[in-house]
């Protein structure tokens, strides 16, 4: 049986169907895997190391709001719709399965013509467009919230919670402080934009470098391409561009974590249960921040309110409570289910065609 995920450009469409493609592998290992994604995104690498055949294909976006290359869209949608149709002749999976994204849109509507089940997952709270242009095609939808579900049909689908990769509850403290070569007693600030980065938490933390490091060690992942090697003499910063094998260390070492919020990210801050500072990038981002600010799960600064001094403040603050650290820690592991690869599994091989 050969099964087909889809997702990419970032790796938030990307790693919650790779921990379920990481268990249906354990589950059989005879089951061939194929993975559909960009040509330029980060997500080649992981998901072969993931144990998956990779391929990219044309991909675009729809952009709700003005700009020029809306008027080229449609072009590049429709040549990826028939790339898409031809791959799925050629390779002839049993299901295809996505988690939003635009890469993955026209696969879903190439698999509905030659009546291949499709099964999408809903990660952020507010279903994108992708997901909600894909719903009408699909034969199982799973959603991480309750109140995403009212967005689809109810017949259809499956309030289930985020898969997580096995590897992220089997961490071990020792072997990333060795790696990253933790020498004082600090607290571990832990500050990530995912895969591609963030330049404006990047220069949120460069602003107050030197204040931050006084008071903990940061372990630092800026993002493919937005490290500055000249700002990592401090002995107490570690800078890195992408920590692909060590993202699990960093994040396991980690007293307080400063991100985006991205559903992928979360779920995983979630599984390990640990504190987080959220920034979330304007639009859907804030919404997923409020359900676990209003669960008192996290700390949200928004966008426009995030001045150097403030941002400062919030994570001087957290550092020296570790009870509310604690607090935050026990609130967005209760928030946010996480341990659901064996369920979301089921599903994959109980939608497949045989």
């Amino acid at each position: 049986m050969k099964l087909l995920f889809t997702g990419g450009g970032t790796l938030g469409s990307v790693m919650p169907l790779l921990a379920v493609l990481e268990e249906l592998k354990l589950r059989d290992p005879g089951l061939d895997f194929l993975w559909v994604g960009t040509g330029k995104g980060p997500e080649k690498q992981i998901v072969e190391t993931g144990g998956a055949h990779f391929k990219s294909i044309i991909s675009t976006k729809l952009r709700r709001y003005f700009d020029a290359r809306n008027f080229f869209a449609p072009f590049f949608i429709v040549l990826a719709f028939f790339q898409s149709f031809f791959l799925l002749r050629k390779e002839r999976p049993s299901i295809v399965v996505s988690a939003g994204g635009f890469v993955g849109l026209p696969l879903i509507w190439a698999a509905w013509c030659q009546k291949i089940p499709i099964l999408i997952h809903q990660e952020d709270a507010i279903p994108g467009l992708a997901n909600r242009l894909a719903a009408p095609f699909a034969k199982k939808i799973t959603v991480t919230f309750p109140k995403s579900a009212d967005a689809y049909p109810k017949n259809k689908t499956a309030i289930l919670g985020n898969p997580v990769r096995a590897e992220i509850s089997g961490y071990s403290k020792q072997v990333g402080a060795e790696y990253f070569n933790l020498s004082s007693k600090l607290p571990v600030l832990f500050i990530t934009g995912g895969g591609t980065g963030s330049d404006f938490l990047n220069n949120l933390l460069w602003e107050n470098l030197d204040e931050l490091t006084s008071i903990a060690e940061i372990i630092h992942s800026a993002g493919r391409g937005k490290a500055i090697p000249t700002i990592s003499g401090n002995p107490r910063y570690h800078q890195y561009e992408i920590l692909t094998d060590r993202y699990v260390d960093a994040l396991a070492l980690a007293d307080l974590v400063v991100s985006r919020a991205g559903m992928s990210a979360l779920s995983e801050f979630a599984a390990m249960s640990k504190p987080a500072f959220l920034i979330p990038l304007p639009g859907h981002q804030e919404e997923n921040a409020r359900i676990l600010e209003e669960a008192g799960a996290a700390i949200v600064l928004k966008q426009k309110d995030a001045t150097p001094k403030k941002f400062l403040e919030a994570v001087r603050d957290l550092l020296e409570n570790a009870e509310k650290r604690a607090e935050f820690g026990k609130n967005i592991h209760q928030a946010i289910k996480t341990d659901v690869r064996a369920e979301m599994a089921d599903l994959v091989l109980k939608n497949a065609r045989v």
